[in-house]
């Protein structure tokens, strides 16, 4: 478990500071791909530096759909921005129940345009799992003593 999660938070992390190079076209259409397969649709004619709503799945009781923007951050680089925003219907009414970054959507693009990066990320990640998973069994050895 600590495993996982100090590699999910390095991943994590790395996805926010990443910042892609090139044209935002190729961009675009990863990300596309990327939703698509996470059930969601990238509809119209998406702008850089404007929220792009794309609709997700849907239930009686349940919808998500997802924010996506990509901000330009200098003269051929921009970062990409995922959320992804769910609704439950209670009482009648439509509220919020959670908003998160969709980092593993956000990885998937990453890793499809920059596959080195991603693969050094990733290898960072176990690394950090490694340590989590000795800190446990530290403290579990500390424990049973």
């Amino acid at each position: 478990m600590a495993e996982e999660i100090a590699e999910q938070h390095h991943i994590s992390k790395r996805a926010r500071e990443y910042e892609f190079s090139g044209g935002v076209d190729k961009t675009w259409e990863e990300a596309r791909i990327a939703l698509e397969e996470g059930g969601f649709r990238l509809e119209g004619d998406p702008k850089v530096d404007e929220t792009v709503e794309c609709p997700g799945p849907e239930s009686a009781h349940r919808k998500q759909r997802a924010h996506l923007r990509i901000t330009k951050t200098g003269w051929w680089s921009h970062k990409l921005e995922i959320d992804i925003l769910e609704e439950r219907l209670e009482n009648g009414t439509w509220t919020t129940s959670r908003s998160r970054q969709a980092t593993k959507i956000e990885w998937k693009v990453i890793k499809r345009r920059d596959p080195s990066y991603a693969a050094e990320v990733e290898a960072e990640a176990d690394e950090k799992g490694k340590k989590g998973r000795e800190i446990v069994k530290d403290i579990d050895d500390l424990l049973s003593d």
